[in-house]
């Protein structure tokens, strides 16, 4: 808190006015000065006076003050330009850290927009969070909370008279994890296609090295992120060519998300590859199947289908081999395995010289895919010069291909394991330390 004004040179007001001539007219000047309008900021100014625990929402506990699927906030404006603000039911992680926010204050609108210091567990809780906003001239305003796990709901705001309703609630219906319906048991999983991308669309992009799915295959990118939203895109879906509207059945039952996909006409003659996006909230962290049943597949093609263990950050690639129309495969044995080298060799491009300033910079991932699992080998690279997230989004499709092909081609290994390595900044550029430099 800024320090008051008055407290920084008393002393020296002081001694001047018992030298000055006028001390009578310098003793009401040192009086002025202290006088409680010159103390601290003249703007208006708020900050954070309290939070509360993670509410238990029990029987009988006094923290119930709001329906545990709403999301509020109260107010109260006093006198003195004081407006108090308690936010009910916020939502954080369930180890936030320290709470914070940064408020703005305009002529007309009061911005809050919260913050967590740490997000350490892998849940989600709800919280009474305290604001106290200084100095507030009486008004019309927006108060408006930007909330770090609202996702797309409607934002928590509205439009207060404080002159005239000096004191009130408000509050928006929530749908999602951490909010619950009133019994007490979470929101029902609920899943929608975003966008599609049809086959015409398709034919005028041409993916980037290590982006999209190859023709002779059907696949899945996963991303799950804080707040029980899952997001999926399905490349290479296979649908008619004039038809029309995509839809789905999505379903999250005793952990298996099922995709069932359907299109509502086939006005062509002809079956062509699309992507479509997914999102899915209210889905908790767990072990999961994921499951697409395409109108298309054969009963003797390989099903798009796999296990994935989602966490806040966790993403991935699946992908299963398709053979006949409308998928195409024209390339041989070599032809297979030179196209995934191609992309070995970008990938070990992008990772380059690796150059660390220390142990911290340098990380690894697994890469590669042996057919009776696990990874063939262990990529030391340095964060200085590979992203993480992009690395892993590429290294997801090698090795998800690289899966497919294994069964294509009936490939065997051994099932030995590769040791873990010790990543560390040796000379300047990240190695194992196991081994020595690169």
């Amino acid at each position: 808190m800024r320090k008051p004004l008055d407290t920084f040179d008393r002393p020296m007001r002081i001694a001047l006015c018992a030298l000055s001539a006028a001390a009578i007219l310098c003793a009401a000047a040192c009086e002025k000065e202290s006088e409680p309008s010159d103390l601290g900021p003249r703007s208006p100014y708020g900050m954070i006076v309290g939070a509360g625990d993670c509410k238990l929402f029990e029987t009988g506990s006094t923290d119930i003050d709001a329906p545990t699927n709403q999301d509020c906030f109260t107010w109260k404006y006093t006198a003195d330009g004081t407006l108090e603000l308690t936010h009910v039911n916020a939502g954080f992680n369930c180890c936030p850290g320290e709470i914070t926010a940064d408020i703005t204050i305009s002529d007309d609108a009061i911005t809050i927009v919260e913050h967590e210091l740490l997000g350490g567990c892998r849940c989600l809780c709800l919280y009474d969070v305290e604001y106290k906003i200084f100095k507030l001239p009486p008004g019309v305003y927006t108060i408006r909370f930007v909330e770090p796990y609202a996702l797309g709901d409607p934002p928590l705001a509205v439009t207060v008279g404080l002159g005239s309703n000096p004191t009130g609630s408000f509050c928006v219906d929530r749908t999602h994890y951490p909010w619950y319906e009133p019994s007490g048991s979470p929101a029902e999983p609920t899943g929608r296609i975003v966008w599609t991308l049809d086959c015409d669309a398709k034919r005028t992009i041409t993916p980037a090295v290590g982006e999209g799915a190859p023709p002779d295959m059907s696949c899945a990118e996963y991303r799950y992120e804080s707040g029980g939203i899952l997001r999926i895109t399905h490349e290479n879906a296979g649908f008619n060519c004039c038809a029309g509207e995509i839809t789905a059945i999505i379903t999250v039952e005793d952990g298996v998300i099922t995709i069932v996909e359907r299109e509502d006409r086939g006005d062509c003659d002809c079956i062509c590859l699309w992507d479509v996006s997914y999102e899915i909230a209210n889905v908790e962290p767990g072990a999961y199947v994921i499951r697409f049943v395409e109108p298309y597949r054969r009963a003797d093609d390989e099903p798009l289908e796999f296990a994935a263990n989602l966490a806040a950050g966790a993403a991935g690639v699946a992908c299963a081999g398709r053979l006949r129309y409308p998928w195409s495969h024209e390339r041989t044995q070599e032809e297979d395995w030179a196209f995934l080298d191609r992309l070995r060799g970008f990938i070990l491009g992008y990772i380059g010289a690796a150059p660390c300033g220390g142990d911290g910079d340098c990380r690894y991932i697994a890469f590669g895919a042996k057919p009776c699992g696990g990874p063939w080998r262990y990529l030391v690279y340095s964060t200085l010069n590979a992203d993480p997230v992009v690395l892993a989004r590429i290294v997801d499709r090698y090795n998800a291909m690289n899966v497919v092909f294994n069964r294509r081609w009936g490939i065997a290994s051994d099932c030995s394991i590769p040791p873990l390595p010790r990543p560390g900044c040796v000379l300047g550029s990240c190695a194992d330390l196991h081994i020595g430099p690169r």
